[in-house]
């Protein structure tokens, strides 16, 4: 019985490593992947901007410099992809001082287009001027609870977004006007 379960556990490892395999290669094709049009994207917006294709009026430059800021950050993202290696390998956050307002803002420029298509306004309260965060990891919260509101929420409905202090606590709160969550559904997010 003893030789069997060795065996087992050697299967085990050798698919261990067959999978971990897989999932760098995964990882390194789907950053290339997303980086080829992404680059398109990025070169058409460039042109846009030098007016190559005709000007554009005040709208139309608002809407390329939107989709600039929005290309930069897909491509941040997809190199936190490749860096998503190093944070299963438990790499620790780097965490600095960050202006609490610049990060809202620069999050609220970045997703202004979604904003926009979705008629909302966002209500922004930061009582906090500054934290100790890794902004990067703090960022991408921000932008999927901006997203979420977004994608839960009724059109044309406000989106709150409080950032304050309580006792030893911070407190970020992103409320929505939409359909409210299921009680059951609650105890599972």
């Amino acid at each position: 019985e003893l030789i069997e379960v060795e065996h087992k556990l050697h299967w085990l490892a050798d698919r261990l490593n067959q999978l971990e395999h897989l999932r760098h290669a995964l990882l390194r094709h789907a950053s290339h992947e997303l980086k080829t049009p992404l680059a398109s994207i990025k070169e058409g917006c460039s042109l846009l901007q030098e007016n190559v294709v005709g000007p554009l009026n005040d709208s139309q430059k608002e809407v390329v410099s939107l989709l600039t800021g929005s290309t930069e950050r897909l491509n941040l993202l997809i190199e936190q992809l490749l860096d998503y290696n190093l944070l299963l390998q438990q790499a620790k956050p780097v965490y600095q001082k960050t202006d609490t307002e610049q990060l809202f803002a620069e999050a609220l420029k970045d997703n202004a287009l979604a904003i926009g298509q979705h008629n909302s306004e966002v209500r922004l309260q930061v009582e906090v001027s500054s934290i100790l965060v890794d902004p990067n990891l703090f960022r991408r919260i921000i932008d999927n609870l901006i997203s979420n509101a977004l994608a839960h929420g009724s059109m044309g409905r406000p989106i709150d977004i409080q950032f304050y202090q309580q006792r030893d606590m911070l407190i970020l709160d992103v409320a929505n006007r939409g359909q409210k969550i299921p009680l059951e559904m609650r105890k599972t997010l």
